[in-house]
């Protein structure tokens, strides 16, 4: 692959940047798929829909992400089956049968599966609820723990707060199921017509009161698939940009110049509390760091001082209420704020050296990290490694070695198989390490660059991204492996 077709590859795809561009999830498709046509109650609002559910259920009888992860399949399977119940196609008929079927058979696979899709404990027990009232016949009795942790975090947020102020809740409103206020929801919505972004959220919305904005969202999300189904979120127009010329920046590949309008438009979307993934929405501490970092790198005057309104007595969180961590948001907090060091020294000492502890206390086998948005431990790892080194070296003593042992025969890296997207993180944490082993790294990133290049042309990513079900946000993730190319053909360090 000649750096000339990379550079040329980096172009288009920053040329391309918008709004975001996503895969579809059964989770969110299923839940759409309910809402029905007002003039003629007994057809589907959007019957694309449905048509996506019937060629998108796996062999063994699930929906959800291709890599198998458990609460992924278990909350995609049980919306589907359950939206699938108001068809009376044979399919329809064949397909609950078997999704049923693999709920049975997998109904504990959440249990020990590290990750967690997001508002898992609220979604799932509203859908067995759902399932047990259509006389779906599930092992209830296998997910009584899951009351727990609904309890656990519904008991983090104070009563009433959800229609005075925005809270992550709203991405989720579908949680509610029939008891949302329907007077004061509108209060809830978005300058976009979404409820909280999410086409999941905004549907569940419509299926009770009358919404003019939202309606024309989900229609508008709608029109821009191209197989019929919808993501776990539009729009992303900060996340895509942000990430993107993160891992440009990285690589030292994202000349300023070309990117000015992308970068004009992150400058004009920061709030005083931060930045969200998308413009009007909450602020969190994973897309404000990031963004915050990418203005710095190239050159606008940023103040960090607005990520302290996230820490907490062991660490940084991501948003308000949340009930786990994550890893990254705590790797790009601290990765900001050595940059605000660089300008006040020792200003941020404290911060960086409680975020350095809690990464100490994650780390696994003293090599790697999971992170919570992510079911790769190779995009935890590389982040934790771009944001520590320098600073908490003796976190990374274990990690060349770790990515060393865990390459694949065929130059690829991978929890599952090997993944262009893997590759390219697992090439840019060794390009961030210090080189202990030149001979034996350079032979991987040779080996990892050999895969890149061989599938350089392939797009279908695999959703290893985590949400309400797993997803690719696919410019993100093109810019991993382009950025990893452009590291090795410069053949410099991070």
């Amino acid at each position: 692959m000649s750096a000339d077709r990379v550079r040329s590859a980096q172009r288009e795809l920053v040329d391309g940047l918008h709004d975001g561009a996503l895969s579809e999830t059964a989770y969110d498709t299923a839940i759409v798929s309910r809402l029905r046509d007002e003039r003629d109650p007994g057809q589907s609002a959007f019957p694309s829909t449905n048509d996506w559910l019937r060629w998108h259920q796996h062999a063994d009888g699930s929906w959800g992400g291709r890599i198998e992860t458990g609460h992924d399949r278990l909350v995609s399977t049980l919306a589907a089956v359950i939206a699938l119940t108001e068809r009376s196609e044979p399919w329809a008929r064949r397909a609950i049968l078997d999704g049923v079927k693999y709920i049975c058979d997998h109904a504990a696979a959440w249990e020990t599966c590290p990750y967690e899709t997001v508002a898992f404990e609220l979604l799932v027990p509203q859908l067995l609820l759902q399932a047990r009232s259509l006389g779906l016949k599930l092992p209830y009795d296998r997910f009584v723990n899951l009351g727990a942790l609904q309890t656990e975090k519904l008991g983090q947020i104070p009563p009433g707060l959800l229609y005075e102020e925005p809270t992550t809740l709203v991405h989720s409103l579908e949680f509610m199921n029939g008891q949302i206020d329907t007077d004061r929801v509108h209060r809830l919505r978005a300058t976009n017509g979404s409820y909280g972004n999410s086409p999941s959220a905004t549907a569940h919305v419509l299926g009770h009161v009358r919404d003019g904005p939202a309606e024309i969202y989900l229609r508008r999300v709608l029109s821009m698939s191209v197989n019929g189904g919808v993501p776990t979120t539009y729009p992303i127009d900060t996340f895509e940009r942000s990430w993107v010329l993160y891992n440009l920046g990285h690589a030292l590949a994202a000349h300023w110049g070309p990117v000015r309008t992308h970068l004009h438009y992150l400058a004009n979307s920061v709030t005083p509390e931060g930045f969200g993934w998308s413009r009007g929405l909450i602020p969190d501490s994973d897309s404000t760091a990031v963004a915050l970092a990418v203005l710095d790198r190239a050159g606008f005057p940023v103040e960090v001082d607005v990520l302290l309104r996230f820490e907490r007595d062991g660490h940084f969180s991501c948003f308000p209420f949340e009930r786990n961590s994550s890893i990254t948001a705590n790797a790009h907090v601290l990765e900001a704020l050595r940059l605000g060091e660089a300008q006040r020294p020792g200003r941020f000492a404290k911060q960086c050296a409680k975020i350095v502890r809690h990464l100490e206390e994650r780390q696994l086998d003293r090599s790697y990290w999971l992170d919570k948005w992510h079911v790769s431990p190779y995009y935890a790892t590389a982040h934790v490694t771009l944001a520590a080194g320098g600073i908490a070296d003796h976190l990374l003593t274990g990690t060349e070695a770790w990515l060393l042992e865990t390459q694949h025969s065929d130059g690829a890296w991978g929890e599952y198989a090997g993944t262009s997207e893997e590759t390219a993180y697992a090439m840019q944490a060794l390009y961030a390490l210090p080189a202990d082993s030149l001979l034996d790294v350079t032979r991987a990133l040779q080996r990892g660059a050999s895969y890149l290049s061989e599938h350089f042309d392939d797009s279908d990513y695999p959703e290893l991204w985590i949400g309400k079900g797993l997803y690719t946000p696919y410019a993100v993730v093109r810019s991993a492996v382009i950025a990893a190319l452009i590291l090795y053909h410069r053949g410099g360090r991070v």
